[in-house]
């Protein structure tokens, strides 16, 4: 499965990359010929005739992190929004009375500031 996740995010950066390199189109209205192009421009479309190889590009920063250290970090947040939530819980169980869920469903509400006013804390 993970071997799944880290080729599909391999190919959707290989495809993003692509995307960088070609060449940008100028607007039908454009006033520019080619003989205002800047020095970037004029080497750009020089190492896009001599077909620069890939290893001219830039290295993402990214990508030495790896994938299985994002899908960590984000399993990582979960699990600490879940105990955040659940020890919010917990005390409104104990000082309000409330069952567990009925707890974690008012915390949860109220951290995401949607607040319906359904549950309200009596004391």
């Amino acid at each position: 499965m993970c071997q799944i996740i880290k080729d599909f995010f391999e190919s959707r950066r290989r495809k993003l990359l692509r995307r960088r390199r070609r060449k940008p189109v100028l607007s039908e209205f454009s006033s520019k010929s080619d003989d205002d192009d800047t020095d970037d421009e004029k080497s750009l479309k020089k190492k896009a005739e001599a077909g620069a190889d890939d290893d001219d590009e830039e290295e993402d920063p990214m990508e030495s992190i790896g994938i299985a250290a994002n899908v960590a970090m984000a399993f990582a947040a979960l699990g600490f929004l879940c105990l955040f939530l659940s020890m919010g819980s917990y005390l409104y169980t104990q000082y309000e009375g409330w069952r567990f869920f009925d707890a974690f469903y008012f915390c949860f509400i109220t951290m995401t500031t949607i607040g319906f006013g359904d549950m309200v804390p009596g004391t």
